[in-house]
């Protein structure tokens, strides 16, 4: 694929419960489709398993992130939400605010993901696709 047709759909799929997180995938699916797909781009010869290596890259990180998002929603979330009355936290939320690197780490990948991307300057892109 190249010249003007290529399209490339970021985060399309990527539907959460948890304001920000579909965001913070979608940045991150463009940010890891940016440091892949530039020096296709500038030649002006996009294939597609330049646009596969974007979807290999982030299919991964992005199924655990929404399971991890999913699992904190249905055992920590719905249940405060549910309850009638005075609501006791659930037992994962407790031990988490007692061990605050495990609360630190479940909001880290539940808000940023598995595999945070970082956009990468063009010598660092070129050193990448050597």
């Amino acid at each position: 694929m190249s010249g003007p047709d290529v399209a490339c759909r970021v985060g399309g799929r990527t539907t959460t419960r948890s304001p920000g997180v579909g965001i913070n995938l979608a940045i991150s699916d463009a940010v890891a489709a940016a440091n892949v797909l530039t020096e296709p781009l500038l030649a002006g010869h996009v294939r597609e398993s330049d646009l596969a290596a974007v979807q290999r890259r982030r299919e991964l990180p992005t199924r655990l992130t929404r399971s991890t998002q999913l699992l904190v929603q249905r055992s920590l979330v719905s249940p405060l939400w549910q309850s009638t009355g005075s609501a006791t936290l659930p037992l994962p939320m407790r031990i988490a605010m007692r061990l605050p690197f495990l609360g630190r780490g479940i909001s880290r990948v539940t808000g940023i993901g598995f595999r945070h991307e970082h956009g990468l300057t063009r010598p660092a892109v070129q050193r990448q696709t050597a």
